[in-house]
């Protein structure tokens, strides 16, 4: 009897589930980690589920553990039973592998991502020390900044113009287009955590506008201690002053950041004399507020995003034996953008992000004759002299992930409303509304393909809105080598300032077309990546890509008369963009090494001398060294531009071309941190090359007095850049970067 009641107990004890711990792994800001190795000494690994949990056995005892992801610093320590509280990991200040969430279902790296993606990281904006976007991109293969001394910086990607390039900052849209573009000038990154630029047709995913691309400016939100503060002074010989400075507070499932800055810059020309400039005076002040909370299973926030920039266009002075007075024009650009977040994480591998945020844009146009003698200024009376733009846009996106083993589905919403004044709109105002609806799923057959169709459909005021599809795929051909390829269908409305905009000034005269029709294009991008089997002594990395884009009914902004000054926007006829380049990046121990050339093609169909594609070239190099022991860093930066086509639109309405001659960038910096990288020191020279301006084939542009020379850059100019982190007591020595 006694055997029986011993045989029970044991039989009993193997049937009754065995008692589990659950432990919690998230990053500094309370967000959870997902896809985390846990392992416990003498044991197998455990990975953590979307919540950032996974489930120990009990004991009684203290327990070893050791835990690694690829994104954040490895963990080692011991944990008392039970568990009380969550581990929280460091992000790691490493670009390799950069995390993408732009494109993606959920965080990957972006040798994992579908989606051809390029991540610049803090580290590479440190160094280059760029303060605002367009000194960062302007280094970058596949990216082209087109500089108009009022209109500001507009980016191309790939050979596709920036009204085909969708521009975000925090997944919200920026509004504020003039001639089609956004001015990068007026994006500074004194906070930014790292920017994704995601290459391939995205329109199904991000609506229009985004044909070509997209790319979102991510700003650092984190607070990794109780109490942080930021701070930077950049100085550049050409009369650009910058300051920024901020600070943290993190109080357990809370944490507020405040920034604020300055950037002035005195103005350029390349004689130096005379109060009238070529490049312009610029005054721009900035600020950000980012508060957040985490819970247990979700993450709410709230920002909001300033900008202020005043530029003066200062006139010749008109001298006579009893006065002497200019015509000044000064134009002022105000950006605020208010953000509210949501993440929410449930069972089973479900995620919900939700936000909503208002965006309001105002642009001044003031003239003034001011008294050189006494300095009095009076406002110049009239229309013509005096103008205010604005415009305001409401967004509202919800996506829902959720993942099944290898396969993942995404789906969601989005809303937008735009409303822009001004008293050159007809009727004094114009407004648009866009509702859709999009969907993705990701199969994966095996574990080498995966496959990703996507679909947009939506209804907007002003046009009627396509079904849009898509389609991506990544294929692992064996474990070196990768191909992805993307397909898919573009639709762009023409923006209430291609409709409706008034643009007149000295040197502008810029209207706009009510009559215009919307865009539609079929977009595709292919690239084949291929990387050595790891190595402790060095790496190498090479890819190739092609890209092909056909855009029916293209608007461009075009001279319906060559002998006037007057530009409109038109619709062009059938547009077609090409190209294709290699990309290498090599490694070995501190140094790095990187270099690339695209080749692009662009053919309109309405050209009077249409003998097929104008093709023109592009190349980059970047090489880096980093002195470990001592924390110096040494980089160089080289871009060349090769000559590419212009077009204007002829007294018959057909559209001619014309060619910018090829030009080259080269940038160098030496870095050095001091006390446990609290102090970071940058020394750079900008355009070594000493690039002031190239000529074109025509007399006159868009915005160009008819010299025949567009303007490039402000010539070869030195900066010193000093930043101070307080939140880098803890930090490892940084990594040298590829950029």
């Amino acid at each position: 009897m006694i055997n029986n009641l011993v045989h029970t107990i044991l039989l009993l004890s193997f049937c009754l589930p065995v008692s589990a711990q659950v432990l919690t792994i998230t990053d500094t800001n309370g967000a959870p980690v997902q896809q985390a190795v846990v392992t416990l000494e003498g044991a197998r690994p455990l990975i953590t589920n979307q919540l950032g949990k996974v489930q120990l056995p009990v004991s009684s005892k203290s327990t070893q553990i050791k835990i690694c992801h690829v994104a954040f610093e490895d963990w080692s320590g011991v944990i008392n039973n039970p568990v009380s509280e969550a581990i929280r990991l460091q992000s790691k200040k490493v670009s390799i592998p950069e995390i993408n969430i732009t494109s993606e279902h959920t965080d990957r790296t972006v040798s994992e991502s579908i989606h051809p993606v390029k991540v610049i990281g803090q580290d590479v904006i440190r160094q280059t020390g760029a303060a605002h976007l367009d000194q960062l991109l302007e280094l970058q293969q596949g990216v082209k900044i087109n500089r108009d001394m009022v209109m500001g910086s507009g980016i191309s990607l790939n050979g596709m113009g920036g009204q085909h390039v969708k521009v975000l900052v925090d997944g919200v849209p920026v509004i504020g287009r003039l001639d089609g573009n956004l001015d990068a000038s007026q994006l500074p990154l004194n906070n930014v955590e790292r920017i994704e630029i995601v290459n391939g047709p995205m329109s199904a995913s991000y609506g229009t506008d985004a044909a070509g691309g997209v790319i979102n400016i991510i700003t650092d939100k984190s607070v990794k201690e109780r109490f942080s503060a930021q701070a930077s002074a950049l100085f550049e010989s050409v009369g650009t002053y910058d300051l920024q400075g901020g600070i943290g507070i993190r109080e357990r499932r809370s944490s507020l950041k405040v920034l604020a800055g300055r950037t002035y810059f005195d103005g350029w020309s390349p004689n130096n004399t005379g109060r009238d400039q070529l490049w312009n005076p610029k005054e721009q002040y900035n600020g950000q507020i980012a508060y957040q909370y985490a819970a247990n299973r979700w993450i709410g926030g709230y920002q909001v995003l300033i900008t202020d920039d005043k530029l003066t266009d200062k006139g010749a002075p008109r001298v006579s034996p009893y006065e002497a007075y200019a015509f000044d024009q000064v134009y002022r650009t105000r950006r605020v953008t208010q953000q509210l977040t949501a993440n929410t994480w449930f069972k089973n591998n479900r995620r919900v992000q939700a936000s909503v945020s208002h965006a309001y844009w105002n642009r001044v146009r003031n003239t003034y004759r001011k008294d050189l003698v006494t300095l009095d200024q009076l406002a110049v009376a009239g229309l013509e002299q005096q103008d205010t733009n604005q415009a305001q846009s409401i967004h509202g996106r919800i996506v829902y992930n959720q993942s099944f083993g290898m396969h993942s589905l995404q789906g969601g919403t989005d809303i937008e409303y735009e409303i822009a004044e001004g008293k050159r709109i007809a009727d004094g105002v114009a407004q648009t509304r866009e509702y859709a609806a999009f969907a993705s799923f990701e199969y994966r057959p095996h574990s080498k393909l995966q496959i990703k169709p996507s679909v947009r459909y939506g209804y907007r005021s002003d046009f009627t809105m396509p079904l849009i599809p898509s389609l991506a795929v990544k294929y692992d051909l064996s474990s070196k080598t990768a191909i992805r390829a993307s397909y898919g269908k573009g639709f762009r409305a023409p923006s209430v300032k291609e409709r409706y905009l008034y643009f007149v000034d000295v040197n502008h005269n810029v209207r706009g077309n009510a009559a215009l029709m919307s865009e539609q294009s079929d977009n595709f991008y292919g690239s084949i990546q291929w990387h050595m089997p790891k190595n402790k002594s060095f790496s190498l990395t090479s890819e190739w890509n092609a890209y092909a884009n056909s855009i029916q009914d293209e608007i461009v902004l075009a001279r319906p008369d060559i002998t006037s000054n007057l530009y409109t926007y038109v619709n062009a006829g059938k547009s077609e963009v090409h190209g294709g380049g290699i990309n290498i990046n090599f490694s070995a121990g501190h140094f790095t090494a990187s270099a690339g050339c695209t080749v692009n093609g662009k053919r309109q169909s309405t050209l009077v001398n249409n003998n097929g594609f104008d093709y023109y070239p592009e190349a980059s190099a970047q090489a880096g060294y980093r002195i470990e022991k001592h924390g110096i860093t040494l980089n160089a930066w080289y871009k060349y531009n090769g000559a590419s086509p212009g077009y204007i639109l002829n007294e018959d309405n057909t559209v001619s071309t014309y060619q910018n001659q090829s030009y080259a960038l080269l940038d160098a910096a030496i870095g050095k941190s001091f006390l446990n990288n609290v102090w970071n020191l940058q020394l750079g020279v900008r355009n070594l090359l000493n690039v002031t301006d190239v000529n074109a084939s025509i007399q006159g542009s868009a915005h160009n007095d008819g010299s025949g020379t567009i303007a490039i850059g402000t010539g070869r100019t030195l900066f010193v850049k000093l930043l101070m982190d307080l939140s880098s007591k803890s930090k490892t020595k940084n990594r040298t970067t590829n950029g």
